[in-house]
């Protein structure tokens, strides 16, 4: 499901938008609205597909809506998908909950963001249908990589990323058939 967390006074710009995903999406994926000054609880069963999308402008975001948002992470182990969008061109902070993820610009000025914005939101459902929000694969030349990739993969850990990389069994296999 893919929520449209925002403040009342954007309700017919994220009518809009919920109204493209489906139209997009073929009324495969529920699209529903909420606005963030209510005491909403995401009420549904965490699934894979889940997305919230949360709309902000210059002003602080209501605190129910960022108790949503705190929710929504908690629930998901801080792996649910999250989009902020900036309303403003300037003012592109997150609301407090949402503070470690980049916002999403969306210019009202700009052609074609409302269609790039659906975009954005159907990529990140697909990386996470493909599992590639959470793999990383690190591929190496046997004769001269096997150093920076052993580097790259220390870096990638103390950064607690979850990876996955082939066993250093396979690796030798691959180095004596070359």
């Amino acid at each position: 499901m893919i929520l449209l967390l925002c403040q009342r006074e954007y309700r017919i710009l994220v009518e809009s938008i919920a109204s493209d995903l489906k139209t997009t999406f073929n009324d495969h994926v529920e699209v529903e609205l909420a606005f963030a000054d209510d005491d909403k609880l995401w009420d549904r069963e965490a699934n894979w597909d889940d997305l919230l999308v949360a709309f902000f402008d210059e002003r602080n975001f209501p605190g129910p809506g960022n108790n949503l948002i705190k929710d929504y992470l908690q629930e998901r182990s801080g792996k649910g998908l999250l989009l902020p969008v900036a309303l403003k061109s300037g003012h592109t902070r997150p609301p407090t909950q949402a503070t470690k993820i980049k916002a999403f610009p969306f210019d009202s000025g700009t052609p074609e963001i409302q269609s790039r914005l659906v975009r954005r939101i159907g990529a990140m459902i697909g990386l996470r249908a493909q599992q590639r929000d959470n793999v990383i694969f690190i591929s190496y030349r046997a004769t001269d990589g096997k150093e920076i990739a052993v580097q790259l993969e220390q870096h990638l850990e103390s950064l607690v990323l979850q990876r996955e990389i082939c066993s250093r069994k396979m690796g030798a296999l691959a180095e004596e058939n070359m």
